[in-house]
Protein backbone atom coordinates (compact mmCIF):
# COMPACT_ATOMS: atom_id res chain seq x y z
CA UNK A 1 0.00 0.00 0.00
CA UNK A 2 2.71 2.32 0.85
CA UNK A 3 4.38 1.62 -2.60
CA UNK A 4 1.53 1.92 -4.49
CA UNK A 5 1.29 5.48 -3.35
CA UNK A 6 4.66 6.40 -3.76
CA UNK A 7 5.03 9.34 -6.68
CA UNK A 8 4.94 8.05 -9.77
CA UNK A 9 8.73 9.34 -10.55
CA UNK A 10 10.64 6.82 -11.48
CA UNK A 11 12.28 6.76 -8.19
CA UNK A 12 10.89 4.48 -6.14
CA UNK A 13 10.92 1.20 -7.88
CA UNK A 14 9.62 -2.61 -6.18
CA UNK A 15 11.45 -5.80 -6.63
CA UNK A 16 9.35 -8.67 -5.56
CA UNK A 17 8.70 -12.22 -7.02
CA UNK A 18 6.01 -14.36 -7.43
CA UNK A 19 4.02 -12.82 -3.60
CA UNK A 20 3.29 -9.51 -5.77
CA UNK A 21 1.10 -10.89 -7.72
CA UNK A 22 -0.10 -14.32 -6.34
CA UNK A 23 -1.10 -12.62 -2.90
CA UNK A 24 -4.14 -10.43 -4.16
CA UNK A 25 -5.59 -13.99 -5.53
CA UNK A 26 -5.35 -15.61 -2.07
CA UNK A 27 -7.04 -12.73 0.03
CA UNK A 28 -8.24 -9.74 -0.14
CA UNK A 29 -5.65 -7.07 -0.67
CA UNK A 30 -5.06 -3.21 -0.68
CA UNK A 31 -3.32 -3.12 -4.16
CA UNK A 32 -3.97 -6.06 -7.86
CA UNK A 33 -0.44 -6.27 -9.19
CA UNK A 34 -1.76 -5.79 -12.67
CA UNK A 35 -4.03 -2.65 -12.03
CA UNK A 36 -1.88 -0.71 -9.67
CA UNK A 37 1.71 -1.54 -10.95
CA UNK A 38 3.84 -0.85 -14.01
CA UNK A 39 6.06 -3.43 -15.10
CA UNK A 40 9.56 -2.35 -15.56
CA UNK A 41 11.32 -5.76 -16.23
CA UNK A 42 11.69 -9.15 -14.83
CA UNK A 43 15.10 -9.05 -14.01
CA UNK A 44 15.82 -12.89 -13.30
CA UNK A 45 13.81 -16.38 -12.79
CA UNK A 46 15.49 -19.38 -10.99
CA UNK A 47 15.15 -23.31 -12.37
CA UNK A 48 12.33 -25.26 -10.29
CA UNK A 49 13.30 -28.90 -9.39
CA UNK A 50 11.04 -31.51 -8.06
CA UNK A 51 13.39 -33.73 -5.52
CA UNK A 52 12.36 -36.86 -2.76
CA UNK A 53 14.24 -37.78 -0.09
CA UNK A 54 16.77 -40.72 -0.76
CA UNK A 55 15.29 -42.99 0.72
CA UNK A 56 11.73 -43.09 -1.84
CA UNK A 57 11.85 -45.69 -4.27
CA UNK A 58 11.24 -43.79 -7.58
CA UNK A 59 14.47 -42.70 -10.01
CA UNK A 60 12.04 -40.89 -12.31
CA UNK A 61 8.73 -38.39 -12.10
CA UNK A 62 6.65 -41.41 -13.89
CA UNK A 63 8.21 -43.79 -11.14
CA UNK A 64 6.75 -41.59 -8.58
CA UNK A 65 3.99 -41.32 -10.05
CA UNK A 66 3.05 -45.27 -10.34
CA UNK A 67 4.40 -44.71 -6.31
CA UNK A 68 2.06 -42.21 -5.47
CA UNK A 69 -0.74 -44.31 -7.31
CA UNK A 70 0.16 -47.40 -5.43
CA UNK A 71 0.33 -45.80 -1.85
CA UNK A 72 -2.40 -43.07 -2.64
CA UNK A 73 -2.44 -40.33 0.68
CA UNK A 74 0.83 -41.65 2.27
CA UNK A 75 3.65 -39.64 0.20
CA UNK A 76 4.08 -36.22 1.65
CA UNK A 77 4.93 -33.21 0.61
CA UNK A 78 6.61 -30.45 1.75
CA UNK A 79 6.49 -26.61 0.86
CA UNK A 80 6.54 -23.23 2.53
CA UNK A 81 3.52 -21.13 3.82
CA UNK A 82 -0.05 -21.95 2.40
CA UNK A 83 -0.77 -20.45 -0.61
CA UNK A 84 3.30 -19.96 -1.21
CA UNK A 85 4.24 -20.43 -4.67
CA UNK A 86 6.09 -23.69 -3.48
CA UNK A 87 2.58 -24.89 -2.26
CA UNK A 88 1.12 -23.99 -5.84
CA UNK A 89 3.62 -25.28 -8.02
CA UNK A 90 3.09 -28.85 -5.59
CA UNK A 91 -0.71 -28.44 -6.76
CA UNK A 92 -0.07 -28.29 -10.00
CA UNK A 93 2.34 -31.11 -10.36
CA UNK A 94 -0.42 -33.12 -8.22
CA UNK A 95 -3.68 -31.89 -10.38
CA UNK A 96 -1.58 -32.43 -13.33
CA UNK A 97 -0.55 -36.34 -12.22
CA UNK A 98 -3.58 -37.10 -11.20
CA UNK A 99 -2.18 -38.52 -7.85
CA UNK A 100 -3.65 -38.25 -3.68
CA UNK A 101 -0.43 -36.63 -1.74
CA UNK A 102 -0.79 -34.95 1.11
CA UNK A 103 0.29 -31.57 2.12
CA UNK A 104 2.63 -30.33 4.57
CA UNK A 105 3.18 -26.61 5.06
CA UNK A 106 5.95 -25.24 6.54
CA UNK A 107 6.83 -21.48 7.68
CA UNK A 108 9.23 -20.99 4.84
CA UNK A 109 10.28 -22.72 1.87
CA UNK A 110 13.76 -23.45 3.84
CA UNK A 111 12.70 -25.21 6.39
CA UNK A 112 10.18 -27.76 3.44
CA UNK A 113 14.23 -28.31 2.33
CA UNK A 114 14.99 -29.14 6.15
CA UNK A 115 12.06 -31.37 6.20
CA UNK A 116 12.19 -33.59 3.06
CA UNK A 117 16.21 -33.67 3.90
CA UNK A 118 15.07 -35.38 7.35
CA UNK A 119 12.54 -37.46 5.84
CA UNK A 120 9.73 -35.99 7.32
CA UNK A 121 8.10 -35.45 4.10
CA UNK A 122 8.86 -37.50 1.07
CA UNK A 123 9.29 -34.65 -1.86
CA UNK A 124 9.35 -31.16 -2.38
CA UNK A 125 9.46 -28.35 -5.13
CA UNK A 126 12.02 -25.81 -4.66
CA UNK A 127 14.25 -24.03 -6.77
CA UNK A 128 17.25 -25.43 -8.23
CA UNK A 129 19.85 -23.62 -6.46
CA UNK A 130 18.33 -24.62 -3.29
CA UNK A 131 18.58 -28.45 -3.73
CA UNK A 132 21.48 -29.05 -6.06
CA UNK A 133 24.16 -29.34 -2.99
CA UNK A 134 22.00 -31.89 -1.29
CA UNK A 135 21.15 -33.85 -4.79
CA UNK A 136 25.17 -34.02 -5.52
CA UNK A 137 25.51 -35.25 -1.63
CA UNK A 138 23.08 -38.11 -2.87
CA UNK A 139 20.56 -36.92 0.29
CA UNK A 140 18.15 -35.86 -2.13
CA UNK A 141 17.27 -37.53 -5.55
CA UNK A 142 16.42 -34.88 -8.38
CA UNK A 143 13.93 -36.32 -10.40
CA UNK A 144 13.07 -33.29 -13.08
CA UNK A 145 13.42 -29.56 -13.80
CA UNK A 146 10.20 -27.20 -14.31
CA UNK A 147 11.73 -25.57 -17.27
CA UNK A 148 9.69 -26.99 -21.01
CA UNK A 149 13.28 -27.23 -22.10
CA UNK A 150 16.57 -28.76 -20.28
CA UNK A 151 18.41 -26.44 -18.88
CA UNK A 152 22.05 -25.34 -18.61
CA UNK A 153 21.42 -24.33 -14.54
CA UNK A 154 20.89 -28.37 -14.16
CA UNK A 155 22.53 -30.16 -16.69
CA UNK A 156 22.16 -33.87 -17.38
CA UNK A 157 18.45 -33.47 -15.14
CA UNK A 158 15.50 -34.18 -17.47
CA UNK A 159 12.16 -31.67 -17.67
CA UNK A 160 8.93 -32.33 -15.77
CA UNK A 161 7.21 -31.94 -18.83
CA UNK A 162 9.06 -34.52 -20.56
CA UNK A 163 8.35 -37.51 -18.49
CA UNK A 164 4.79 -37.63 -18.69
CA UNK A 165 3.41 -34.25 -18.13
CA UNK A 166 3.54 -32.48 -21.06
CA UNK A 167 2.70 -28.90 -20.59
CA UNK A 168 4.61 -28.66 -16.83
CA UNK A 169 6.45 -25.46 -16.31
CA UNK A 170 7.67 -23.63 -13.39
CA UNK A 171 9.91 -20.58 -12.85
CA UNK A 172 10.56 -18.71 -9.72
CA UNK A 173 10.52 -14.93 -11.30
CA UNK A 174 11.62 -11.41 -9.67
CA UNK A 175 10.83 -8.33 -11.20
CA UNK A 176 10.94 -4.64 -10.87
CA UNK A 177 7.90 -2.77 -11.17
CA UNK A 178 7.06 1.33 -10.48
CA UNK A 179 3.38 2.39 -9.32
CA UNK A 180 0.86 2.60 -12.54
CA UNK A 181 0.66 6.62 -12.82
CA UNK A 182 4.44 6.45 -14.05
CA UNK A 183 5.11 8.42 -17.26
CA UNK A 184 6.10 5.65 -20.17
CA UNK A 185 8.96 7.65 -20.94
CA UNK A 186 10.39 7.12 -17.36
CA UNK A 187 9.14 3.39 -17.52
CA UNK A 188 11.23 3.28 -20.83
CA UNK A 189 14.32 4.80 -19.63
CA UNK A 190 14.52 2.89 -16.53
CA UNK A 191 13.75 -0.45 -18.51
CA UNK A 192 16.97 1.08 -20.91
CA UNK A 193 19.33 1.34 -17.85
CA UNK A 194 18.21 -1.78 -16.18
CA UNK A 195 18.43 -4.22 -19.13
CA UNK A 196 21.92 -2.74 -19.89
CA UNK A 197 23.44 -3.41 -16.53
CA UNK A 198 21.74 -6.84 -16.57
CA UNK A 199 23.11 -8.24 -19.59
CA UNK A 200 26.60 -7.61 -19.72
CA UNK A 201 28.05 -10.98 -19.26
CA UNK A 202 29.80 -9.97 -15.66
CA UNK A 203 26.28 -9.61 -14.86
CA UNK A 204 24.96 -12.66 -16.11
CA UNK A 205 27.71 -14.86 -14.83
CA UNK A 206 27.20 -13.35 -11.76
CA UNK A 207 23.37 -14.62 -11.40
CA UNK A 208 24.37 -18.10 -12.97
CA UNK A 209 26.70 -18.66 -10.29
CA UNK A 210 24.45 -18.29 -7.62
CA UNK A 211 21.34 -20.55 -9.97
CA UNK A 212 19.94 -17.78 -11.99
CA UNK A 213 19.17 -16.77 -15.72
CA UNK A 214 18.87 -13.22 -16.42
CA UNK A 215 15.84 -12.48 -17.74
CA UNK A 216 16.23 -8.66 -18.53
CA UNK A 217 12.88 -8.37 -20.92
CA UNK A 218 10.85 -4.90 -21.68
CA UNK A 219 7.91 -3.80 -19.90
CA UNK A 220 5.37 -5.40 -22.86
CA UNK A 221 6.85 -8.60 -22.35
CA UNK A 222 6.77 -8.37 -18.67
CA UNK A 223 3.46 -7.54 -18.61
CA UNK A 224 2.51 -10.75 -20.66
CA UNK A 225 3.87 -12.41 -18.17
CA UNK A 226 2.47 -11.06 -15.22
CA UNK A 227 -1.00 -11.76 -16.27
CA UNK A 228 -0.09 -15.33 -17.80
CA UNK A 229 1.59 -15.93 -14.15
CA UNK A 230 -1.78 -14.10 -12.54
CA UNK A 231 -4.53 -16.35 -14.63
CA UNK A 232 -2.18 -19.86 -14.10
CA UNK A 233 -1.90 -19.85 -10.57
CA UNK A 234 -5.34 -17.84 -10.13
CA UNK A 235 -6.98 -21.36 -11.86
CA UNK A 236 -4.52 -23.43 -9.54
CA UNK A 237 -6.18 -22.07 -6.39
CA UNK A 238 -9.75 -21.80 -7.33
CA UNK A 239 -9.02 -25.72 -8.15
CA UNK A 240 -7.61 -26.66 -5.16
CA UNK A 241 -9.68 -23.94 -2.90
CA UNK A 242 -6.55 -22.40 -1.74
CA UNK A 243 -6.56 -19.92 1.10
CA UNK A 244 -3.08 -18.17 1.89
CA UNK A 245 -1.60 -17.65 5.68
Amino acid sequence: EIFRQAPADGYTLLMDGSSLWIGPLLKPMAYDAIRDFAPVTATERSLSMLAVHSSVPAGSVKELIALANVRPGTLNYGTGASGSLTHLAAELFKSMAGINITHIPYKGGGEAVKAVLAGEVQLVISPAATLMAHVKAGRLKGLGVGSLQPSPLAPGFPTVASQGLPGFTLDFYQGLVVPIQTPVPIVRKLNHEIVRALTTEEMKERYRANGYEVVANSPEEFSVLLKAEVAKWGAVIKAGGIKGD
